[in-house]
């Protein structure tokens, strides 16, 4: 993949250049959701996907890792963006650390996204440590959150209940609070926040794929890192909502909250893991230092 490595890097240490095997080429694949405005293309090469369906999409904040887009093709096919996928076991991929705390052998797990059609910094994407004894996709809620439009705030989401949760194998809680919504849903489109907690007790909201119908819409999932609280879909008629602007009462808007409740296994995740361990830190561990993975 065509980005920065140390040039300090010495083979047969821990600093290690990337592997080239023809042998194992990256898969065709299709990209996103035929609604994707914009589509995929070359700004998006690098960045982490995880499969949803016969699709493979964006990979958000805590996800497990299905590959890493090595190329975009300029065209479509039946609506969709295609291109190659880095994902078997024993390629490679150069990535950066985004919290600090990694080390040759940790597992990685996806970091804070780029939206489509943004361009990652030239050392890659960002990955972070896979954390918890909970297998991907299986953390568990045990309470309902009660979710509402904010009180303080009627551009927030309100988490009306004390909230109990299963997170990496520990139990967490976390009293009411209001949520902040991040991104922008256009016009006469229809998207959905997924309402996590961490196991820090954390709530934080993660946008989905938009789509033109709500049966469209590509939902954000849960995984070992975060317990799924509930959604909160949105639907726009007349104008653009912006997260953390747009009121959800506002007439352009239809909003309805749906409250889960138990272990919420991760749709969009096909059977088995997709592991990808840390083999190289190119430098003193820190924030923004580039790492190189390999799937395993």
């Amino acid at each position: 993949m065509a980005f920065t490595v140390n040039t300090l890097e010495r083979f047969g240490s821990v600093h290690r250049a990337p592997r080239i095997n023809p042998y194992l080429p990256a898969r065709t694949e299709r990209l996103g959701a035929t609604s994707d405005n914009p589509k995929f293309s070359l700004k998006d090469i690098g960045k982490p996907v995880k499969l949803s369906g016969d699709t493979c999409v964006l990979a958000t904040d805590g996800d497990e890792i299905y590959g890493f887009i090595e190329s975009v093709n300029a065209g479509t096919n039946d609506g969709y963006a295609i291109g190659g996928v880095i994902c078997d076991p024993g390629l490679e991929a150069l990535a950066v650390d985004e919290v600090g705390n990694l080390a040759v052998g940790d597992l990685v797990v996806a970091g804070t996204p780029v939206a489509i059609g943004t361009a990652i910094a030239a050392k890659g994407a960002n990955v972070k440590k896979r954390t918890g004894a909970v297998a991907s996709g299986q953390s568990a809620l045990l309470t309902s959150g009660g979710l509402a439009i904010g009180s303080a705030s009627k551009a927030k989401v309100l988490v009306a209940n004390t909230v109990y949760a299963l997170v990496g194998g520990a139990l967490v809680s976390a009293t009411t609070a209001e949520v902040t919504l991040p991104g922008v849903i256009a016009d006469a489109k229809s998207n959905a926040y997924g309402i996590f907690i961490n196991a820090a007790g954390e709530f934080s909201a993660v946008l989905g794929t938009a789509g033109d119908t709500v049966a469209e819409i590509v939902l954000p999932q849960a995984n070992a890192t975060r317990a799924l609280v509930g959604y909160v879909v949105i639907t726009n008629d007349g104008a653009i909502f912006t997260g953390g602007t747009t009121l959800l009462d506002a007439n352009t808007v239809t909003d309805v909250y749906i409250n889960t409740l138990g272990a919420v296994a991760q749709a969009d995740q096909i059977a088995g893991q997709h592991l990808w361990q840390v083999l190289s830190v190119f430098g003193t561990p820190a924030a923004g230092v580039q790492v190189m993975v390999r799937k395993i």
